[in-house]
């Protein structure tokens, strides 16, 4: 599902003229066409929000590969548009549309009618995200007519802090933020209970042997479950990590599967070889307290930090469904299979006039995922997920392949059995 030119995302941004300008995009892996508008409450302020959050959101879609379309002919409106409502992606049953209210410390206007008047038949309202700088309040700073201003998010130096938010609260990538905390005992462990406290703090679910390593368990399993389940690593590249080989046997692990790596680099002339610079934050001296296993961030540079996280975090995950498609698409493509974009995100696959729908799954298959697949393949019983399963307990598959048969939707590991389902597909069995 595509809009108009074959456009996955349209992008509106509020501009000093009272137009919005229109910029779209091709080439993500998203499940549904998507419409971000982003209005301002009309002050100069809001409008640099706006052109704020404006730059930080497309720096993250380029970073994931999305072609953007800056030629005006590429744009079915040239560009420019005065109400984003008139534009087509608003009308599309198939489009979810997100509007986001960057407000500032005065006394807002009025929403506009196209937002507040009642959504057309067979339309849903559009999704409302009120953001405001760090001390505003939303009572007074919000529009009345805004749905739940209490839960407004809040951005400290600039807008694009929330630029991750936004691209999940939007769809764009997953809403659950899940990180694996790697680290060495002796140098890293301060540093660690302070990410994990302040990413918590952020709605983040975080695994950090410290807490969440339950008893009379098997360590190694345990550890490459809780990976394939946070399918992010945060390795903190301190000295220690050099000398730890449980941390080095994560990151093995991490780019084996396709988890993506964001790295800490403390302070010093040691760098584990097999970090790539593009996935390495430096932190330099004066961003830290303390010395050894007691070395820490500074309080006021934590925020900071924690929101290039965010935003990596969400921009990553996209990048891994990016990965994953396409070594789904090379592997059935290599067996003679047909591949073509599919409803809702699924990827279909044809072969000897049958019709297979994939649903790559970021993390290990669950429930909603099924549940995906099956909404999105309108019946059709050859249909399956793919995703992490070889490195989950053998409880969990089990779990798994007994949703596998009672849905009639196949489950295959996306590292071990990716060419097992495609010679499945060739032979024009079922996959389950």
């Amino acid at each position: 599902m595509t809009l108009q030119n074959g456009l996955q995302l349209i992008l509106h941004t509020d501009d000093p003229s009272r137009k919005y300008k229109c910029e779209g995009f091709t080439g993500l892996p998203l499940r549904n066409p998507v419409q971000v508008i982003l209005l301002s409450n009309g002050t100069p302020e809001g409008l640099r929000y706006c052109q704020d959050l404006r730059d930080a959101l497309v720096r993250s879609l380029r970073a994931v590969g999305g072609a953007i379309h800056h030629q005006m002919r590429a744009m079915p409106c040239s560009g420019a548009i005065s109400n984003p409502s008139n534009c087509h992606a608003f009308s599309d049953p198939d489009c979810w549309t997100v509007v986001v209210y960057l407000g500032d410390y005065d006394r807002p206007a009025a929403l506009p009618r196209w937002l507040t008047a009642p959504p057309r038949a067979g339309l849903n309202a559009p999704k409302i995200i009120p953001l405001l700088p760090q001390g505003a309040n939303p009572t007074t700073c919000l529009p009345g007519t805004i749905p739940d201003r209490q839960n407004a998010g809040f951005w400290t130096h600039n807008a694009g802090e929330l630029a991750g938010a936004v691209l999940a609260e939007a769809g764009i990538c997953p809403s659950e933020f899940r990180i694996f905390i790697s680290y060495s005992r002796s140098d890293g462990s301060r540093l660690a209970m302070q990410l994990f406290n302040g990413l918590s703090s952020r709605n983040f679910s975080c695994f950090l042997d410290q807490y969440t390593q339950a008893p009379g368990v098997d360590f190694t399993q345990a550890i490459y479950e809780a990976l394939a389940d946070k399918a992010f690593l945060l390795l903190l590249e301190t000295p220690g990590v050099l000398k730890s080989a449980w941390t080095q046997a994560e990151v093995a692990f991490a780019r084996g599967h396709g988890i993506p790596i964001l790295s800490l680099h403390v302070p010093g002339r040691h760098q584990l070889p097999e970090i790539r610079s593009a996935e390495r934050i430096p932190l330099t001296s004066g961003m830290m307290i303390g010395r050894g296993a007691d070395r820490r961030l500074r309080d006021v540079d934590l925020g900071n930090v924690l929101v290039q996280i965010q935003n990596t975090h969400a921009t990553s995950m996209l990048i891994r469904r990016t990965h994953q498609l396409m070594g789904l698409r090379v592997t059935l493509e290599h067996h003679g299979i047909q591949v073509v974009p599919g409803p809702g995100g699924l990827m279909e696959a044809r072969s000897g006039g049958a019709r297979y729908y994939l649903h790559a799954c970021e993390r290990p298959p669950v429930l909603r995922d099924f549940h995906h697949c099956a909404l999105n393949s309108h019946g059709v019983r050859q249909s399956a997920v793919v995703g992490l399963i070889a490195p989950l307990s053998s409880q969990r598959r089990q779990e798994g392949r007994w949703l596998s048969q009672q849905s009639g939707i196949g489950m295959f590991d996306e590292v071990t059995e990716k060419r097992h389902l495609a010679r499945r597909i060739v032979r024009g069995g079922g996959l389950v």
